[in-house]
């Protein structure tokens, strides 16, 4: 028999370890993601880092630990790729007070709560991204091959596309399509030709797949 308070005990405070296993027991995720932990130390803050990934790659880490100044626990989200379990430093804060949200001590349902809904809070933001860029792409397709089977002239087009030409010299138009907003343009040859413009925000995933799709025309 072991003393039940060494027992199971991998070094993290027994608040941390009971978070582990709620999360553990109601983490219900889509088939495309899975969470890694590891143990996070940093002198008496002892606990875990739980990291969401999609097809095994890293997007969410979400470090849970005893404050070293109080007994309650606190939470800090974090992105970035790590080979090994994310220390300290890599958590990205500016003091020891730079923590996402606290909890009373004992109160480690509300805590596991927390991180579930995170995740599941980011997992839907990463899904309707993707299905932006789906649509995105979709549209873009159907835009492209429209223009490109067009045989009506440049002005004709605009009309029809309900575009704005805001430079006649340049035959170049503006229209927004669905999903899309594009400038169109004439070439030198008489065909057509457009360029795709996403919103902002979402430019650092829609980019690399609009590339891809570019280098397919």
């Amino acid at each position: 028999m072991t003393e039940i308070k060494s027992y199971l005990n991998d070094g993290a405070n027994w608040q941390a370890q009971c978070v582990l296993s709620y999360v553990r027991s109601h983490l219900d995720l889509p088939k495309s993601y899975n969470v890694e932990v590891g143990r996070y130390e940093n002198c008496r803050e002892q606990g875990y880092v739980f990291t969401l990934c999609k097809d095994y790659k890293q997007v969410l880490h979400i470090a849970v630990y005893e404050h070293r100044n109080m007994d309650s626990l606190v939470i800090k989200s974090f992105k970035g790729f790590f080979f090994n379990t994310p220390r300290a430093e890599d958590l990205q804060m500016k003091d020891k007070w730079d923590y996402d949200k606290s909890f009373d001590y004992g109160n480690v349902l509300e805590c596991g709560k927390e991180v579930i809904d995170t995740f599941e809070y980011e997992i839907k933001e990463i899904e309707g991204i993707d299905m932006y860029v789906v649509n995105a792409i979709k549209d873009y397709n159907e835009l492209n091959k429209f223009v490109e089977k067009y045989k009506g002239t440049f002005d004709e087009l605009c009309v029809e596309l309900g575009g704005y030409n805001k430079d006649k010299g340049n035959y170049l138009f503006d229209v927004n399509f669905k999903s899309i907003s594009t400038t169109i343009y004439q070439r030198t040859n008489g065909t057509f030709e457009l360029n795709v413009y996403f919103d902002v925000w979402q430019a650092d995933r829609v980019n690399p797949v609009y590339e891809k799709c570019l280098n397919k025309n």
